[in-house]
């Protein structure tokens, strides 16, 4: 599953400690998306997406909203 977690990231101008603190999502869950290492479950979508002030399908285009 492509993502575009970083480019969001850094385009917030955010550090992954940074968005790990404003989503609650841990700093090491963060890292392994960002090397697509680990496919974040629908609500860590939600809470990365929502701190980055952006869609889940933004960060991940082929997830749908239906």
């Amino acid at each position: 599953m492509p993502n575009r977690l970083r480019e969001f990231r850094e385009r917030a101008k955010l550090a992954q400690r940074g968005l790990n603190v404003k989503s609650g999502v841990a700093g090491a869950t963060i890292s392994a998306i960002e090397r697509w290492d680990y496919r974040p479950s629908p609500l860590t979508q939600e809470r990365l997406a929502k701190a980055l002030d952006v869609t889940v399908a933004d960060i991940w285009p082929e997830k749908t909203d239906a």
